[in-house]
């Protein structure tokens, strides 16, 4: 069991509770789709213009060139597999996929090199052997590890709504 506050009977945990995914490969493919939202592709690039020409700033010696890919920061995979994501109604599922503290705007390399890996486990570009800026890693685990908490949190919540109603 998971230890709760004291003065409460609630199961209050420390961190996000991961499984096994248990949405089916289409509803994941759906959601996949679904996000990033266009919303969210446009607010990662909002200052696009200042951006391009500059050295990008996950992989040191590289330029940015082009629009930024919204790259989640919990991987979408992860967060298919928090425990009750599963029993969640679809828009709740797709409203924490597109949550847009979630993103984070990644030059092309970068987010094509990182994929669905945690920003721990992500830590060189192989094309071209270049190591991640580990200051910027350092600081993308931090947010990775309280965006877990938070999420599960939403999972929760949601799960607590319905269950009301």
């Amino acid at each position: 069991m998971d230890v709760g506050a004291k003065g409460t009977d609630k199961n209050i945990t420390q961190g996000a509770r991961y499984g096994e995914r248990k949405i089916s490969d289409e509803t994941y493919a759906k959601l996949r789709r679904a996000s990033p939202s266009s919303k969210i592709q446009k607010e990662v690039n909002k200052n696009i213009d200042d951006i391009i020409g500059t050295e990008d700033f996950a992989l040191p010696g590289k330029i940015i060139e082009k629009k930024l890919h919204a790259d989640h920061i919990v991987s979408l995979e992860k967060i298919a597999r928090l425990e009750g994501f599963e029993t969640l109604t679809y828009q709740q599922q797709k409203e924490i996929a597109n949550f847009v503290e979630n993103f984070k705007g990644l030059s092309e390399a970068a987010n094509t090199s990182k994929g669905s890996k945690s920003f721990a486990d992500w830590n060189i570009y192989k094309k071209e052997n270049i190591l991640v800026n580990p200051v910027f890693r350092e600081k993308m685990i931090l947010k990775e590890k309280e965006l877990e908490i938070e999420i599960q949190k939403m999972t929760d919540e949601f799960n607590r709504i319905n269950k009301k109603e």
